[in-house]
């Protein structure tokens, strides 16, 4: 897990550009909204993570970051297998995402 990404809590919404965050809210039962796409400069793009933000979500959050949270590794391994699926179609398909 990387120490520079900052979580966003939004009112309605949490994103995250941590893989890693996400893929382990989605084992943790946290319903996956989208993901959002950042242009930073004309070749990188940054995707952002979004899902509900709850207290519970918030609690998670603090507990991974703390390495607090356990999680099934073959679940997690799907997770973020299907989140760089997303990243992947979307640089193939753009008008798709």
């Amino acid at each position: 897990m990387t120490n520079e990404v900052s979580p966003h809590f939004e009112e309605e919404f949490y994103t995250t550009k941590d893989i890693v965050i996400a893929a382990t809210l989605i084992c943790l039962k946290f319903p996956f909204k989208n993901a959002d796409i950042e242009y930073a400069g004309t070749k990188r793009k940054i995707y952002w993570f979004k899902f509900d933000n709850t207290e519970r979500l918030r609690d998670a959050v603090t507990q991974t970051m703390n390495r607090q949270i356990n999680v099934e590794p073959f679940f997690f391994s799907q997770n973020l297998r299907m989140l760089k699926s997303l990243m992947v179609n979307e640089r193939e398909n753009p008008r798709n995402f």
